[in-house]
Formats: structure tokens, sequence, C-alpha cells
């Protein structure tokens, strides 16, 4: 197998169907149960966790 279309992968991968590719995978790490908002503020705000309310500001994000 040419390694040079491996990208230096060991084991080298088999070649892949172009039409079985997936376009893009993507990493989410699990979110951590801290400053956890009430329950009622957090549905007023769209998100329980004050880590992630993050307010749309005019393309800008605050916070």
């Amino acid at each position: 197998m040419d390694m040079q279309n491996n990208c230096g992968r060991w084991p080298p991968m088999p070649p892949v169907d172009p039409g079985q590719q997936v376009l893009a995978m993507s990493y989410v790490p699990d979110q951590r149960w801290e400053n956890v908002y009430q329950l009622e503020y957090g549905f007023v705000r769209g998100t329980i966790f004050a880590d992630l309310d993050k307010p749309w500001i005019g393309g800008r994000v605050n916070g």
C-alpha cells in the first residue's frame, strides 16, 4: 500500500470509496453539570447551563 496516499498512518488504511465517505464528523465533549441555572430561569434563557448562555449581540458573543 502506498504510504504517500495514507498520510503516514500506521497501520495503513485501506482505500475508501468516495461515495461511502461522510462529509464531516464532529467531536462534542460532555457538558459538565456546573454553573446550572434554576429550571425556570434556564427555560427563559434557552439553556440551564450558565457557561453556554451566550446571547447573540449583533455579531459578537457576549460573555
